[in-house]
């Protein structure tokens, strides 16, 4: 064979070099976007408050995924922070009866499973009148 030239087998070989070492480098950053979960603070500065339910789509950059963590900062002589069903959301009410209630100031929620979650404050009438209320969408 003359010099510098290839045999088919070599070209092919080549390519399979190439394809293998793209699927290793997607393989890497996917898994590393996985690995990099995020901490959010519900209603950055302002906290856990009254009319924080915008605070998910503002700025509707806001991407939540499975393992990602939620921080909800709040006086707890004032608020608590309850997770709930579609129809607690939907009535400010703690349903199913059996719904978590963190009352800390300082509760860390991960997000462990993609679908939607909500979260009301059932403390007097802040979720019904105050705004006091969130969902949001949780991703793979």
């Amino acid at each position: 064979m003359a010099r510098g030239s290839r045999s088919i087998s070599e070209v092919g070989y080549g390519r399979l070099g190439v394809g293998l070492l793209l699927a290793i480098v997607l393989m890497l950053q996917v898994g590393s976007e996985l690995a990099a979960a995020r901490e959010w603070v519900v209603g950055d500065s302002s906290g856990w408050t009254f009319g924080v339910m915008t605070w998910p789509n503002k700025p509707d950059f806001k991407r939540f995924r499975v393992g990602d963590v939620l921080v909800f900062n709040y006086d707890p002589n004032l608020h608590n922070v309850i997770m709930v069903d579609s129809f607690g959301f939907g009535t400010c009410t703690r349903h199913p009866d059996n719904a978590t209630v963190y009352s800390s100031g300082n509760d860390r929620i991960t997000l462990g499973s993609s679908g939607v979650i909500n979260f009301i404050c059932g403390k007097g009438e802040h979720c019904y009148k105050q705004g006091m209320k969130m969902s949001l969408t949780v991703r793979q």
